[in-house]
């Protein structure tokens, strides 16, 4: 998370607080008083626990990154696959195939798309 997320979470926590606090001191009724307060821990809440991250948009998305690594553990479960047969041939051509994907994630790694 970086720390403009962490900054708008601080601050919305904040204001949930002030907003409540805000709210018990004026408003005069209880029923406003108790409306005022519940969106204030609402906002507290949202601060707190962390929620900007899904309201915002992610500007890192490393959509190839993700994918070759999609197909790197889709070689994986392969690999535990063959693992289990024993077959020695075909577990070192798996293991080859997922030395090969590796450098892909890597030649990808860091890059933003």
């Amino acid at each position: 998370m970086d720390s403009l997320s962490k900054r708008q979470e601080r601050a919305l926590a904040i204001t949930g607080v002030v907003v409540v606090v805000g709210g018990l001191l004026l408003v005069d009724d209880l029923g406003g008083q108790l409306i005022v307060a519940l969106l204030g821990v609402f906002l507290a809440g949202a601060g707190g626990w962390g929620t900007i991250p899904g309201l915002l948009p992610d500007r890192r998305q490393h959509v190839r990154l993700r994918e070759e690594t999609e197909i790197l553990l889709e070689q994986v479960r392969a690999l535990d696959e063959l693992a289990a047969g024993e077959e020695s041939l075909a577990l070192a051509r798996q293991r080859q195939r997922m030395h090969d994907q590796v450098e892909r994630v890597v030649d990808v790694a860091g890059i933003d798309d």
